[in-house]
């Protein structure tokens, strides 16, 4: 029956709804096109091998996850049982996303990998979850150093609820992702951190001390 759904047009039409819902609201400006190529009659073998994709990529989420858990269960700071669940309920297309960003990295200019990067993804689950995802800068001294970002994560998940006001998300969850080189091989470690804050509503008050704020910092 699991084979039967992933293979189903229904798999697919969900994250095409959900991409609906966030061209609405001015997020995003289409909807991929592999999704609506998947779900056309004659796409069949092209829908399957998506699919494919897709699941293999599902595997590797859930491999970096089990360790994310892991590691922070034998630091003494489990991830609490709530963010875990949000997670371990999120549909495989958006871990597939997820996994393609970090896959990026490897394309990726060493201007960029040295500076650190940002870059964003929503849940295809269900609307009102946000993804930041901070690729962790190779410069100790930058913003997006993984040390910085870890001690101004709270700062980082405000300004993001900032810019998603209308509408509000649900849930904004912040992704550290690391890649380091494997101390016994030419294989790199990817490690992941978490962090989690609800979306909240901000009066005209505080939106405008941050339109201010982002002035000062678009002069400096």
């Amino acid at each position: 029956m699991l084979k039967q759904f992933l293979q189903s047009p229904d798999f697919h039409q969900r994250a095409i709804r959900v991409q609906e819902q966030l061209i609405d609201n001015e997020l995003i400006e289409q909807v991929e096109l592999r999704l609506l190529k998947a779900v056309e009659p004659n796409q069949t073998v092209y829908a399957d091998a998506l699919m494919a994709e897709m699941q293999k990529n599902t595997g590797m989420w859930f491999k970096l996850f089990n360790s994310v858990l892991e590691r922070y269960y034998e630091a003494g700071r489990p991830l609490p049982n709530e963010q875990v669940d949000i997670l371990v309920d999120e549909s495989i297309y958006t871990y597939a996303c997820l996994v393609e960003k970090i896959l990026a990295y490897r394309t990726m200019d060493q201007d960029s990998r040295w500076n650190g990067y940002v870059r964003h993804e929503h849940s295809y689950h269900v609307f009102g979850r946000h993804y930041l995802m901070v690729f962790y800068a190779q410069d100790d001294s930058s913003s997006l150093s993984a040390e910085n970002v870890r001690l101004s994560y709270k700062d980082l998940l405000s300004d993001t609820n900032v810019q998603l006001q209308e509408p509000v998300m649900d849930d904004l969850f912040l992704l550290g992702v690391e890649f380091r080189p494997c101390e016994d091989s030419v294989n790199t470690e990817v490690y992941l951190d978490i962090f989690h804050q609800a979306g909240s509503l901000i009066d005209e008050s505080t939106q405008r001390l941050y339109d201010r704020l982002a002035q000062l910092q678009a002069q400096l």
